[in-house]
């Protein structure tokens, strides 16, 4: 995989800080290779039966999404229902990793965090309509936001430097539209898009590659057996910056919730289990 590093001026353990391209010490800014995460249940999701259908075909039922993902890779073909992205892919999805580590780690921590969530979801009754969405329209919200949280993104400039890129809003936002509200999930005031927020603000475009010098995709369109990759069946330029946020997926078909909201907490979801 291609690891960058940067010396940072100062080690600032607050994620995503313009003065720190990793949060901590020890991380770099790793391209995550499919067959690091192909057997996490979180960061590559399988789509349930009732799920709310969105966006394309791709997004739902019977096909897989590999959330750690941008622009066209995000969304499988009917050859490829698994979402098998080719190692030699571009544009990859970068991400701030402890140096050494592929991904597979981080999503098994996710994949734990995600078992928790479901216990707690499980009290509550999914045979009974709470809202337009269903319980499994809730997990798989809270399954993109854990592959968000668990592989932060970055992106490499042209001069080697990297820069972490913060998680859309609308990644919280669609866990609190879509869960039961009775679960108790809400994102906590602070931080609108500033330099210690834990999100982008609203309104920010999404990020359409990670490295400058990926601005041609998909790549490669298709496997041996002329069986396209994607949903995409030419390959189009994208333009690199770095003032965008990392969507992990979703596309922009709907709208998310005018909510000021910012972060959504494990340590919510951890009082919640107390109570039960």
């Amino acid at each position: 995989s291609d690891v960058y590093k940067r010396q940072c001026d100062t080690t600032d353990a607050i994620l995503n800080t313009p003065v720190t391209c990793c949060p901590v010490a020890g991380k770099s800014c790793v391209a995550v290779e499919y067959s690091a995460i192909s057997s996490s249940e979180v960061c590559h999701w399988t789509n349930l039966v009732q799920q709310t259908s969105e966006f394309t075909a791709s997004d739902n039922y019977p096909y897989q999404n590999t959330f750690p993902c941008v622009g066209a890779w995000c969304l499988p073909s009917s050859s490829y229902k698994t979402n098998q992205i080719p190692s030699s892919a571009t544009q990859k999805y970068y991400a701030q990793l402890t140096t050494g580590n592929s991904g597979a780690a981080e999503c098994a921590e996710a994949d734990s965090q995600y078992k928790e969530f479901n216990k707690a979801l499980s009290k509550y009754n999914c045979d009974t309509d709470y809202s337009h969405w269903t319980c499994n329209d809730c997990r798989k919200a809270y399954a993109r936001w854990a592959a968000a949280i668990a592989l932060p993104a970055c992106a490499i400039s042209a001069d080697a430097s990297c820069t972490a890129i913060k998680p859309c809003v609308r990644l919280c936002n669609e866990v609190v539209q879509k869960c039961p509200i009775t679960l108790g999930f809400r994102c906590p005031e602070g931080g609108k898009g500033g330099q210690r927020a834990d999100y982008s603000s609203r309104g920010t475009g999404y990020c359409q590659t990670f490295k400058h010098d990926e601005l041609t995709g998909p790549t490669p369109l298709s496997d041996g057996s002329s069986n396209y990759y994607t949903t995409a069946t030419s390959s189009s330029t994208v333009s690199f910056t770095t003032d965008c946020c990392n969507s992990m997926g979703l596309q922009s078909g709907t709208t998310g919730l005018g909510l000021s909201l910012v972060v959504l907490t494990l340590c919510l979801l951890s009082g919640v289990l107390a109570t039960l």
